[in-house]
């Protein structure tokens, strides 16, 4: 006997007044390993995992709007779309917490319209799928044909004359204002690089700006702002890394505060199921644990900290970005970027470290490590909020446990400095 609760409407009118199915008959007619999610799961209110969300998605989209796009060529409105996302919380209302914030509706992780904004994509999983859906679509048989035009601008060769220009300035403080400038003036030659196909667009963006190794990352800092200009002019790292502190009580033996919060901020992101390339085996756990943040190495004698990041980066055939710091275990020490052999230096500001870390992702066109992924999306998301969908239960439910601590008033910042 199937569980039918009893607010169940034995009606459901999707996409006209014709009778329909239930979501939980349909669920249940499904043949396929779903049913294991329907029973373990779906009727114990628990929410499944992302994966299995998709796979239920797929089978109601399937059934609700699989003959409408392919067959009938009319593909799903807004409000069909809508419809669909609160009967499923109807059928389960415990999957409201899949909600994507706090503010948002209870369907939004399903189908959120223009992603809560005032215009715009619309976003959630139905979107998704539906937008998959038509893809499969023959080409003649789409009802928006849109016609290929050209997206690529390319540079003007007098733009190439000005980069090379500036690339032979010395990189001292008296050019840094005309080195930052120029690049900026000529950001559509960076722009027209990263839209390259190409697993060499870094390496060509360095040819290009050389500079980007200088200045402690600052122009990198200032490339990622023209990359996403909604990005978030009041962004505070550092108190979103203090906040992290107070979600774990480990690595109390890492001594910057900074880096420390942003450790316990990972933890709290769990990354099950991923692999770790362990480079050295004479790391500790801990240290393997923080390698995809952070590395620590002992410097060398008679070798500047410098040289010392390069003699270890030449160990590495295919090393991931991350941050290299010299200096004893777990200690503060001259903090470094590597990514793809090119190394930058960041003084021992662990702010600013962690900030260009995670900004040259796109200002060199890098995927983000699987590793780093959740911390990069909930600073995309919480702090530089250049970024509103996030498919992570965790870290949405992170992100509002943030807002929780950030509100909280008997939190300050001078208190938070405090924490271990």
């Amino acid at each position: 006997m199937s569980f039918v609760p009893q607010n169940q409407m034995s009606n459901e009118n999707i996409s006209d007044n014709q009778h329909k199915p239930s979501i939980h008959s349909i669920l249940e007619n499904d043949r396929s390993s779903f049913q294991k999610v329907l029973t373990g799961k779906l009727y114990l209110q628990i929410v499944p995992t992302a994966t299995e969300m998709k796979h239920m998605n797929r089978i109601l989209t399937n059934h609700f709007f699989g003959n409408q796009i392919f067959n009938e060529k009319r593909y799903p409105t807004v409000q069909e779309k809508q419809d669909l996302a609160i009967k499923i919380l109807e059928a389960f209302p415990h999957l409201e917490k899949t909600r994507m914030t706090p503010e948002a509706p209870k369907e939004s992780y399903f189908f959120w319209k223009s992603g809560g904004k005032e215009s715009g994509y619309h976003t959630g999983i139905i979107e998704t799928r539906i937008s998959n859906m038509r893809k499969d679509v023959a080409p003649e048989n789409r009802l928006f044909r849109r016609k290929k035009t050209p997206t690529n601008v390319i540079p003007m060769e007098s733009m190439y004359e000005n980069a090379a220009c500036i690339a032979m300035l010395t990189p001292v403080p008296q050019n840094g204002r005309a080195i930052s400038n120029g690049m900026a003036a000529c950001f559509e030659i960076h722009k027209f690089i990263l839209q390259k196909k190409t697993t060499e667009k870094t390496d060509i963006i360095m040819r290009t700006f050389p500079h980007f190794l200088q200045f402690e990352g600052t122009l990198v800092q200032q490339a990622f702002e023209r990359i996403h200009p909604q990005y978030n002019q009041q962004a505070n790292l550092g108190k979103f890394l203090s906040l992290g502190l107070m979600l774990e009580t480990d690595w109390i033996e890492v001594e910057d505060k900074h880096v420390r919060g942003a450790l316990r901020v990972m933890k709290k992101l769990t990354n099950r199921g991923i692999r770790r390339t362990i480079c050295n085996s004479n790391l500790s756990l801990a240290e393997i644990t923080a390698a995809p943040l952070i590395q620590w190495i002992k410097p060398l004698n008679n070798k500047t900290d410098f040289e010392t990041v390069e003699h270890q980066l030449n160990q590495i055939t295919h090393p991931e970005p991350r941050i290299i710091c010299v200096s004893t275990v777990f200690t503060k020490g001259n903090l470094f970027i590597v990514f793809k052999k090119n190394i930058l230096p960041c003084g021992n500001d662990s702010i600013r470290a962690i900030d260009v870390l995670l900004k040259l992702f796109a200002v060199f066109g890098i995927n983000v490590p699987p590793l780093l992924k959740k911390f990069y999306d909930i600073v995309s998301i919480y702090v530089y909020k250049i970024s509103i969908v996030c498919r992570s239960n965790t870290v949405a439910a992170l992100c509002s446990r943030f807002r929780e601590l950030d509100e909280s008033p008997s939190e300050t910042p001078t208190h938070l400095l405090s924490l271990n």
